[in-house]
């Protein structure tokens, strides 16, 4: 699975733009060690307020599929959402905004959701996910999102 830094620094590096990664807590921004050197800001423990000014101002969004992706996508957001193989996620779609990113594999269809402990393929539906791939959606939905500002328009819906 690509890490969160690595994904941001990829599309940093490629686009030159800002870029924003939210956690859970402090703790998890902690392990990555030394930080200051990334050209991104990292948060965490903001109040829905904060989270939902600073989702509802963004062009885009790469996020696994959680609560705030889905906010994204309703506030319409393009948001690109890495998913398990559990479901078809193709015949439900990405709340008509964004892309899914998922690899087809054999135990596609598994239902695992939380309890990734109990996949006997070790999630490889998950971790054969590159930033390569994930970069490629970026690429999908920032071309939609720059001919909406092309062409004037500050609502993407």
């Amino acid at each position: 699975t690509p890490k969160p830094s690595s994904a941001a620094s990829d599309v940093y590096k490629r686009q030159g733009m800002r870029i924003v990664i939210f956690f859970d807590d402090e703790s998890e921004i902690k392990k990555l060690g030394d930080v200051n050197h990334l050209p991104f800001v990292m948060l965490s423990n903001l109040t829905i307020t904060q989270f939902d000014a600073i989702v509802s101002n963004s062009l885009l969004m790469i996020s696994n599929d959680t609560g705030p992706k889905h906010l994204a996508a309703v506030r319409g957001i393009e948001t690109i959402s890495i998913h398990l193989a559990r479901l078809n996620w193709q015949e439900w779609g990405q709340n008509q905004r964004g892309v899914i990113v998922t690899k087809p594999v054999p135990c596609a269809g598994c239902i695992i959701n939380n309890d990734l402990d109990s996949c006997d393929a070790d999630t490889i539906c998950i971790k054969s996910i590159t930033v390569d791939d994930v970069y490629r959606a970026f690429l999908q939905c920032f071309e939609r999102v720059s001919a909406h500002l092309s062409n004037g328009r500050e609502n993407l819906s």
